[in-house]
């Protein structure tokens, strides 16, 4: 029994020190190799490498300024920095924080664009400057920006008074809403899976504005899903029971509703009223409202109060947080909501009487006078940097009529220049939208029914039938100030009233 205890014993100890032999060896093997490693970060075989990539498989909007890159090792930042490359080009500043790299991006990535990026030839770090880290696993991946897409109110055949969606991207015409419905107003959701739009019925006894609800309709568009929402599906969001709906705006969170209504029993009972999701909507206040525009911070609301703008928490509440009696209109915020641009009407500067100007508005209290012009100034837009801002305004022609001649304006705001970029002869009402990458300018021409007893629902602001419009692309790339050669304006092949640009 002695012996074969033994015997057993000795068969063990060789296997043991098999066992350690072979791992004594692949440890030798790893060491030699350079591989040696711990924890998750471990890969028999291999180098450093990306782990993960913030843009992956994602369809990027202006919003997305920065992506992040995370490796398994310390990296050579300058290696890292100078072997990265994006195509198209997208410039813009690195930063670190350990194993993480951010890119942020100068300016949006331009849309209905395909990029690829590529990682190869970085080493990671080492504490020995003299010595080189092991090359990284090469890395390659691809992402998109949103499709360039816009949409307008038909105004011909078949499409008159429907929401049209056009994606130039996709060279793609989709019709929106039903034929019974007639579109006076619209805002795209942020993530343009929706868009809210305001209508009235032709089916009702009497169709008139007045009598206008507010919907929300599907795009097809579906960002944060894997798949795409059917478009053309329709909700009624606020109705015209009790109160009739004369504007709206919708926030940036793209869950609040601010609503001007007017009681169809009272007419003296006329304010804001606000909607917050799949709430009730409730009234904001109890104070009359002109223009007004909800803020970016999506909880306040600047309202024109006849002698300046007042700001409104969309808390319902009665006293305003703030109030700037020198303005009468707010047209436009930057897009953190930092700043804004107002027009001050000069009702009480007899030494501008007649004119308008416009004033740049920081939230740190600065109010600066950006220009001053005989005539009006009807909408301007912050490019995406806002270093810049297109304006359209008016010029008061003199002679036995006042005639007013629209144009459109690029003020530099870090050059503090202002230039004149196209005259528009001709042109009644006209709305314009800059693109979200600040690479196009759309506006539109409106022409009026000769006939001034002709009947409608398409109307202008003044009353007036519409009988047709064309729509026209302005190329900001090729507004070039103090160049002869004129910008880059071309007509779009479709008609349509009041084209907005998807974000």
């Amino acid at each position: 029994m002695i012996g074969k205890r033994k015997q057993r014993l000795q068969t063990l100890d060789r296997a043991a020190i098999s066992l350690i032999a072979v791992l004594s060896v692949l440890l030798a093997l790893l060491i030699w190799s350079g591989n040696a490693c711990s924890g998750s970060d471990c890969l028999l075989h291999s180098g450093p490498r990306v782990r993960s990539f913030s843009w992956q498989d994602k369809s990027i909007s202006a919003d997305d300024r920065a992506f992040i890159l995370t490796f398994s090792r310390p990296m050579d930042k300058a290696n890292v920095e100078n072997n990265l490359k994006i195509e198209p080009e997208l410039p813009g500043k690195f930063s670190w924080v350990g194993r993480t790299m951010a890119y942020t991006l100068d300016k949006p990535a331009p849309y209905g664009t395909e990029y690829s990026l590529r990682l190869q030839g970085a080493r990671e770090q080492f504490s020995d400057e003299e010595s080189k880290g092991t090359l990284i696993q090469p890395f390659e991946t691809t992402f998109t920006s949103r499709d360039r897409a816009f949409v307008y109110v038909g105004v011909e055949g078949e499409e008159r008074g429907r929401l049209i969606l056009f994606n130039l991207t996709l060279d793609q015409k989709t019709i929106l809403t039903p034929k019974n419905l007639i579109v006076t107003d619209f805002k795209p959701y942020p993530n343009r899976a929706y868009i809210s739009f305001s209508a009235l019925d032709t089916r009702d006894e009497d169709p008139s504005v007045v009598e206008q609800q507010i919907y929300r309709v599907t795009t097809g568009f579906n960002p944060d899903a894997a798949g795409d929402l059917a478009e053309g599906s329709i909700d009624l969001v606020v109705d015209n029971d009790e109160y009739r709906n004369l504007s709206y705006d919708l926030a940036q969170d793209g869950e609040t509703l601010v609503v001007q209504r007017i009681n169809r029993a009272d007419p003296a009972d006329f304010s804001l009223w606000v909607k917050h999701g799949d709430d009730a909507i409730e009234p904001l206040n109890d104070l009359p409202s002109g223009d007004f525009l909800i803020a970016p911070d999506s909880t306040s609301v600047i309202s024109s109060q006849g002698e300046g703008v007042a700001v409104f928490s969309l808390e319902p509440q009665d006293e305003p947080l703030d109030f700037l009696p020198k303005f009468g209109k707010v047209l436009d915020f930057s897009r953190d909501g930092t700043a804004a641009v107002m027009v001050d009407f000069n009702q009480n500067d007899p030494d501008k009487r007649y004119t308008q100007s416009l004033y740049f508005v920081n939230n740190q209290g600065s109010q600066e006078e950006l220009i001053n012009v005989p005539g009006t100034i009807l909408d301007c837009e912050f490019n995406p940097p806002t270093t810049k801002l297109y304006c359209l305004l008016t010029e008061l022609i003199q002679g036995e009529q006042f005639v007013e001649q629209p144009y459109l304006a690029l003020i530099d705001l870090e050059a503090d220049e202002s230039a004149p970029i196209v005259k528009l002869p001709d042109y009644q009402d006209i709305n314009m939208s800059l693109a979200p990458d600040g690479l196009g300018l759309l506006f539109d021409q409106v022409m009026l029914d000769p006939d001034p007893m002709a009947e409608g629902l398409l109307r202008t602001s003044s009353g007036n039938a519409i009988a047709s419009s064309r729509i026209w692309l302005l190329l900001t790339t090729s507004v070039i100030p103090d160049q002869e050669a004129p910008p880059q304006l071309e007509e779009l092949p479709m008609r349509g009233l009041r084209p907005q640009w998807l974000p």
